[in-house]
């Protein structure tokens, strides 16, 4: 089981990135509070946010994780949503663009976020390719992303992709 921070962390990426709901985040706060013996005021808070601000839902996680989540994660998010048909190829590839940092992701992955949104644009163009061929590569490259996400936190993530 990962920790209480790090849980809060991913929850607010997730949330942040429209993949989950605030249904979700008080799902996972009554189940905190239920696992301590005191929960912490903002637990509590959590667990009543229904009438909540989107902002104020995501101050409340950044009180328990403050961490700043990976990029690897917000690749992952992007993966599931694309899976899930919650947004399309194109956004899916200006996301990706926009995390596109060669020091947290290395430049194998740089260059081939690089090639998406390159190979997007000539393929509307018709300059290069076909926007099909570019939205293959595309799923082919955001899966494994997607995949390690759901391997490190399926109880999460699961009951979401069924």
């Amino acid at each position: 089981m990962n920790n209480i921070s790090a849980e809060a962390n991913f929850l607010r990426c997730g949330y942040e990135m429209g993949f989950f709901e605030k249904e979700d985040i008080e799902r996972w706060a009554d189940s905190q509070i239920l696992a301590v013996d005191v929960p912490s005021d903002t637990l509590i808070e959590l667990a009543l946010i229904r009438e909540k601000l989107p902002a104020d839902v995501i101050a409340l996680l950044l009180k328990l994780g403050p961490e700043k989540p990976s990029k690897l994660i917000e690749m992952g998010f992007i993966g599931l949503l694309l899976q899930l048909n919650r947004i399309d190829g194109p956004n899916a590839i200006s996301r990706l663009y926009s995390l596109a940092d060669e020091q947290e992701l290395g430049g194998d992955i740089v260059s081939e976020i690089y090639h998406l949104d390159d190979g997007y644009d000539l393929a509307v163009d018709s300059s290069i390719g076909t926007v099909e061929e570019i939205l293959g590569e595309l799923e082919e490259f955001i899966e494994p992303f997607a995949i390690d996400l759901r391997n490190q936190y399926p109880e999460f993530i699961d009951p979401l992709m069924e």
